[in-house]
Formats: structure tokens, C-alpha cells, sequence
């Protein structure tokens, strides 16, 4: 993915639901590409549920921490 405007494309994330299976969740942080309808689209697609932690929480995300 060269851009974040990629993520919601067909590559980026149907190549995660490929390699790693699909969740039957995902917990998002409410950025601009996770909203978008594409995106969205997606994940309801592939049966996989969308959560959005809290604003300004970065404790809801143990990766955030790390990044």
C-alpha cells in the first residue's frame, strides 16, 4: 500500500482477508479511509464487523503504543 487512500482499494484489504482470513471483527480508530463507504462496503461483504474505539482513547488499541 503506497498511499493511504489505498486501503479501502481491492488490493490492500482483500489481500489481508486472503493471507490471514477474515476476523469477525475489526476495531478501527475512525480515520478517514476506515470510514469510507468502499471500506465499509468491504468489511460487510465479508462478513467481518466494524467497531470504532472512542475518540482520543489510544489505550483501546494495544498497537498504538508501539506505532
Amino acid at each position: 500500500m503506497a498511499t493511504k487512500g489505498e486501503a479501502h482499494g481491492d488490493d490492500a484489504l482483500s489481500l489481508v482477508f486472503q493471507r490471514c482470513g477474515v476476523p469477525p471483527a475489526m476495531i478501527l480508530d475512525g480515520s478517514k479511509e476506515q470510514l469510507c463507504k468502499t471500506f465499509r462496503r468491504k468489511l460487510k461483504e465479508a462478513a467481518c464487523q466494524h467497531r470504532q474505539t472512542e475518540p482520543y482513547s489510544p489505550w483501546q488499541q494495544a498497537a498504538e503504543g508501539n506505532i
